[in-house]
């Protein structure tokens, strides 16, 4: 038997093409591994290959938004937003419901002596997300963090800012990008393809209401 032969119903048992559909979303959303996938399809070990080779052209959960360019950070300060070139270091606006982490990437240029700090701030509830500190030696470089405790929640302002802990310090920022690893956002489509699960026979999903509401989290 082959995948592709049951969902065009050429093999038995035949796979219903939306409840297939319904599979893949809940593998797409994280709830199902396609190990546990091919057993709620009944796929032989072939079959199942054949849905990790599909499942790998599904996109993952990810978006990429960029802070900012270049900014020359003359006498930076020892305080945040000490000079203007540190309040204009790139914002964006972002939707952080069901978000399970953030991975900021940032380029700059050390010159000087003291502690320089980069700080990724949340404007709109005025917290800190996260803080690196480069206590390294001069020159480019690329500086990473990942976040994934204390994240807000809603549609929050986020920007960058810097300080050192030598006020005359004249870093230079590059730019800086997030990744933000979404989890769960349950869209009408998403629930349609939940209830599609529920609703087909030969699917042992979410076959009670107890189960059913669990799983939209209600």
């Amino acid at each position: 038997m082959g995948l592709y032969e049951r969902l065009l119903r050429l093999e038995e048992p035949r796979i219903a093409g939306h409840g297939f559909a319904a599979i893949l979303g809940e593998v797409q959303r994280g709830r199902l591994t396609v190990a546990a996938a091919a057993t709620t399809l009944g796929l032989s070990g072939a079959e199942t290959t054949e849905l990790q080779t599909l499942v790998n052209r599904i996109p993952s959960k990810t978006e990429a938004v960029s802070l900012g360019g270049l900014a020359v950070l003359t006498n930076v300060g020892t305080t945040f937003d000490a000079v203007n070139a540190s309040r204009g270091l790139g914002m964006v606006l972002v939707d952080t419901n069901g978000l399970t982490a953030i991975e900021w990437h940032l380029q700059v240029n050390k010159i000087g002596s003291g502690t320089q700090n980069w700080q990724l701030w949340n404007d709109t509830a005025g917290s800190e997300i996260a803080l690196i500190q480069d206590t390294g030696g001069s020159g480019n470089k690329t500086l990473t963090t990942t976040v994934t405790s204390g994240l807000p929640t809603g549609i929050v302002r986020l920007r960058v800012r810097a300080r050192s802990t030598v006020s005359t310090d004249d870093p230079v920022y590059y730019g800086s990008t997030l990744l933000l690893t979404l989890g769960e956002r349950l869209r009408p489509d998403d629930i349609h393809e939940v209830l599609l699960a529920a609703d087909d026979h030969r699917l042992n999903v979410y076959k009670t209401p107890a189960a059913l509401r669990g799983r939209l989290g209600v």
